[in-house]
C-alpha cells in the first residue's frame, strides 16, 4: 500500500449526545462549517484525519498539534490568521493536569488572540467534557457555532480495501476469518490495532491470540526496528534492554503529563523532560531506546511516543513490573487518583492497561474505576 493511501472517513454529529439517532456521513461533509470538534477513541485516526482535511484545504489551512499551538505566541505566527487551523491533541495536553479545563481556556485565548477564525480541535472522547466543554469553546467560535462530531470506526469494506492493498502472506477473507476465530475481529475497525495486526502477520508470524499479546508483539517488532533520524550506535543493547528502558520512559512521562523527551540541551524544554530526570542510570540504553519506531522525532532533540495507545500499554506494563518487585499497589495508584478517589479522566488509558498487566493493581481499580 501507498504510504499515502488513507480510506474515506466517516463520522456522525452529536447534536443531542445520541449517536444511534444521528446520521452517518463523510468528514468532507463538514468543510464548510466554522467549527467543529472531533471526537474519537485511541488509535482510531483523528491525526490521520485531520492531516488529510487539512491538505485538502491546501493553503488556506494550517495543522498544528495543539501542544504546539499552546507553547508559542500568536503573535509571533501572524500567517495563522485568516486560516483553518485544524488543532491536533487536547487530550494530549490535558494529560496529568489537576483542572482539564484549563488547557482548553488557554486554546480559546489563543484563538480569541488570533481574531477567532475558522477552526477544527481533536480530542479523545473519554476526554471531552461534553456541554462544559462546548459552551466554552463556543465563545471563540465564528458565529457562535460548533458542530461536535464522532469519528466513525472502520466498516467492513473499508478494512477489506486495506487488506487487499497491504497484505502480502495471506488474503483477505482468511485474514478475517483467523481474526474472528481468535475474537480479535473487534480490533480490524481501529486503524492502529489494524495495522498491528497487518504488519505481525505479513512478517509471517503466528496469529496472537488476544490484544493484549497484539500489543505485546508489535511493541516488540518496533523495538527491533531503528529509525535513522535518531541517534546511533546502539546495536550493542539487545530488545528486552531496549524494552525495558522504553516501558520506563512511558510511565513516567505520562504520569508526570510530559510532552516527551529532550535529548540533549534544545532550549527551553516547554514541557519536555530531560531524559537525565527520567532516573535510568545506562544512557546508551536509553539512547537505544529512543531510536527505535516506539518513539518518533518531533522537533529538533524532542521525542515523544509513536502513539499515546501504544505509550499507556508499555507504561502500564512497567508499573505492573515495579508492583511485581514489591513496590506497594496502592503507592502506585496515589499517582493515577484525583482529589475525589477516582482515577483522573486523562490516565484512564494507563490506569485500564495497569488493570490487564496487574491482579494486584487489578482488585483496586475494579472498585475505584470499573467502567475504566
Amino acid at each position: 500500500m501507498s504510504a499515502k493511501f488513507t480510506v474515506p472517513r466517516t463520522c456522525s454529529e452529536l447534536t443531542s449526545g445520541d449517536v444511534g439517532k444521528v446520521k452517518i456521513r463523510p468528514i468532507e461533509d463538514f468543510r464548510t462549517v466554522p467549527a467543529y470538534v472531533l471526537l474519537g477513541d485511541p488509535g482510531l485516526g483523528k491525526t490521520t484525519t485531520f492531516q488529510t482535511e487539512c491538505s485538502a484545504h491546501g493553503d488556506e489551512a494550517e495543522y498544528l498539534t495543539a501542544r504546539h499551538f499552546l507553547r508559542v505566541s500568536p503573535g509571533d505566527h501572524p500567517e495563522w490568521k485568516g486560516k483553518i487551523l485544524f488543532i491536533d491533541g487536547l487530550d494530549e495536553v490535558r494529560a496529568g493536569q489537576t483542572d482539564a479545563r484549563t488547557k482548553l481556556d488557554d486554546v480559546i485565548g489563543r484563538l480569541d488572540a488570533l481574531g477567532t477564525p475558522r477552526f477544527r480541535l481533536s480530542c479523545r472522547a473519554a476526554d471531552w467534557l461534553g456541554s462544559n466543554d462546548l459552551a466554552n469553546l463556543s465563545t471563540v467560535a465564528p458565529g457562535g457555532e460548533i458542530t461536535v462530531l464522532n469519528l466513525n470506526p472502520l466498516t467492513y469494506e473499508d478494512v477489506s480495501r486495506i487488506l487487499e492493498l497491504r497484505l502480502t502472506t495471506t488474503d483477505p477473507d482468511s485474514f478475517f476469518r483467523d481474526a474472528r476465530s481468535r475474537g480479535l475481529d473487534g480490533l480490524l475497525a481501529n486503524p492502529q490495532t489494524l495495522d498491528m495486526l497487518i504488519r505481525l502477520v505479513n512478517r509471517g508470524e503466528a496469529w496472537p491470540e488476544s490484544r493484549k499479546e497484539t500489543f505485546d508483539r508489535f511493541c516488540s517488532l518496533l523495538a527491533e526496528e531503528h529509525n535513522r533520524d535518531h541517534s546511533i550506535g546502539t546495536q550493542d543493547v539487545g530488545i528486552d534492554d531496549r524494552l525495558d528502558a522504553s516501558e520506563h520512559l512511558c510511565a513516567i512521562q505520562l504520569l508526570a503529563g510530559a510532552a516527551g523527551y529532550v535529548t540533549r540541551f534544545a532550549g527551553p524544554e516547554d514541557g519536555y523532560l530531560k531524559v537525565e530526570q527520567t532516573g535510568f542510570e545506562d544512557g546508551n540504553v536509553i539512547r537505544a531506546a529512543l531510536s527505535t519506531r516506539l518513539f518518533s522525532l518531533v522537533a529538533e532533540s524532542r521525542v515523544v511516543p509513536t502513539h499515546r495507545h501504544i505509550a499507556e500499554f508499555m507504561g502500564a506494563r512497567h508499573l505492573a513490573d515495579l508492583i511485581g518487585e514489591g513496590l506497594p499497589t496502592k503507592r502506585v495508584l496515589s499517582l493515577m487518583i484525583g482529589g475525589d478517589g477516582t482515577v483522573v479522566t486523562e490516565l484512564r488509558g494507563l490506569s485500564a492497561w495497569l488493570a490487564v498487566h496487574s491482579v494486584a493493581a487489578r482488585r483496586h481499580l475494579t472498585d475505584i474505576d470499573p467502567v475504566g
